[in-house]
């Protein structure tokens, strides 16, 4: 399969540790921003965006420069110009806002990166990286997890760890896996509110062979653990981005495995995926979730299922387009919460959304 190159531009994302947003071009050009004129088209980078008018609402997106009308919407599959998308699942339904910068009384416009757990009394906790706050986190102010309180303090050690984690462990404490430094560390708590750094590094740049980006873990059936985990996005960078995979005996010493996603994976081909959340479903499935780049389209959440862990398959989208960063809490054996990232609204900028299962 021939390489796609395809030029991403995130609406917010993390470099080290580092959430940064994206360069201005023009005035305050970026990204899933607002833009006067469709059609458009200005340099950011290394690359250029265009203003698109789609769905009511006009917006940069990236451009490749090539074919049809800059600022256009996106041809319809049956054109054969473009290849159509994945099909559509219905797993989640959109719901509302969890956190946003008014959620913490930040004034930065960046929410991001965000991870939950579930707590003994059926409430949910939320960790995310807020800009100029370190991590930080919110508490459900009810068991249906439909709106969040800040907790005072900040959660990590320092203000600079990014595309936090979060994993229960069978003995009540709380392991955070984050970004420094380029690669994946970790952090321990007993109470969840307060961590300790875990000596060494998880995963380094080094090991992985490229600078890693967030991991999700689940347990394997007969002991250990599998992870999964991306290259770090970067801005104005050209990329084939992939979801490799990884297994350890204690979560804390790593044997990088094969690519599962995107470009030589042993599985699924798709255009490849960033920030990967892994659920372990019945019958020891993996379902992963994950943002990707569509051609002719915005970036969207997509899902795929594996019956090892390795080989994923039926590739589908979750109809969230823009929405990055997923993960997902399980309220019981039926029900849960989907919470990505996406622009929540000019005031507030970038936060974090959430969506309720169906069925």
């Amino acid at each position: 399969m021939a390489k796609r190159r395809i030029f991403y531009l995130p609406l917010a994302f993390v470099i080290t540790g580092l959430l940064v947003g994206v360069a201005p071009a023009g005035a305050q050009s970026s990204p899933g921003g607002a833009c006067p004129t469709p059609g458009a088209v200005e340099t950011l980078g290394s690359g250029q965006i265009v203003c698109i008018a789609l769905n009511g609402s006009q917006t940069w997106q990236p451009y490749s420069g090539g074919g049809g009308t800059p600022g256009a919407p996106p041809e319809s599959p049956t054109s054969g110009s473009r290849p159509a998308g994945p099909k559509k699942i219905k797993l989640y339904k959109p719901y509302g806002t969890a956190l946003s910068q008014e959620t913490f009384g930040s004034t930065t416009k960046q929410v991001a990166d965000v991870t939950g757990v579930k707590l003994k009394n059926g409430t949910i906790r939320l960790y995310a990286f807020v800009k100029g706050m370190g991590i930080r986190s919110a508490v459900s102010t009810d068991k249906t997890g439909s709106k969040f309180t800040a907790e005072p303090g900040m959660r990590s050690t320092q203000e600079f760890w990014g595309q936090p984690r979060a994993v229960s462990l069978s003995d009540g404490r709380l392991r955070l896996f984050y970004l420094s430094g380029g690669a994946i560390k970790s952090a321990i708590s007993d109470d969840g509110l307060t961590f300790s750094e875990e000596a060494g590094s998880r995963i380094t740049t080094e090991q992985a062979g490229f600078e890693p980006g967030a991991i999700t873990v689940v347990p394997v059936a007969g002991g250990g653990y599998r992870g999964y985990f991306s290259d770090l996005e970067r801005p104005g960078v050209i990329a084939d981005h992939k979801i490799v995979t990884a297994t350890s005996p204690d979560m804390l010493t790593w044997t990088i495995g094969p690519t599962v996603v995107g470009e030589g994976s042993v599985g699924l081909v798709s255009a490849g995926g960033k920030h990967p959340f892994a659920l372990t479903e019945s019958k020891g499935k993996v379902r992963l979730f994950y943002q990707a780049d569509i051609p002719g389209s915005e970036p969207e959440l997509l899902t795929a299922v594996s019956d090892d862990g390795l080989k994923f398959k039926s590739e589908r989208s979750l109809g969230i387009p823009r929405g990055a960063d997923p993960d997902v809490v399980k309220l019981n054996k039926k029900k849960s919460l989907l919470f990505y990232g996406d622009e929540i609204d000019p005031t507030n900028g970038f936060g974090i959304k959430e969506a309720k299962s169906i069925g």
